[in-house]
């Protein structure tokens, strides 16, 4: 589930120029990543299987209704927390998550979308 952004960090160590390209550049590769490896067929079942530990929230999130509800989470439950608060258009908090912003592709969001909903809350030294 999250490949991409473990990815851009090593090769962010290795390619220090990495850093400097445009968010937009760096999500159609992972998203092209993403989509070469759902066609290879040992990984087919695992990559679908990871792709959807978010659905069960967004679920949950939706049968919820009216009530102010506001996704929270850390770390990886954080980068779910990110996940389904821009895609049902609520707010999410999220504390040490991973960023979305080489992979918000893969789930179809915006840039927009997670502007607009989510907070990436990252204390110094983590």
């Amino acid at each position: 589930l999250w490949v991409e952004p473990a990815m851009f960090h090593v090769l962010g160590i290795v390619v220090p120029g990495l850093r400097v390209w445009p968010d937009g550049i760096l999500a159609r590769i992972f998203q092209g990543i993403s989509r070469v490896g759902s066609f290879l067929p040992m990984t087919r079942e695992a990559l679908l299987r990871h792709r959807l530990y978010h659905v069960p929230v967004q679920d949950y999130a939706k049968s919820i209704g009216d009530r102010n509800v506001v996704i929270v989470g850390h770390s990886l439950g954080g980068g779910l927390a990110q996940v389904v608060g821009a895609t049902l258009g609520l707010p999410a908090v999220s504390f040490s998550g991973p960023g979305l912003m080489e992979s918000r592709k893969k789930f179809r969001l915006t840039r927009q979308n997670l502007v607009d909903t989510v907070i990436n809350v990252i204390p110094s030294h983590d």
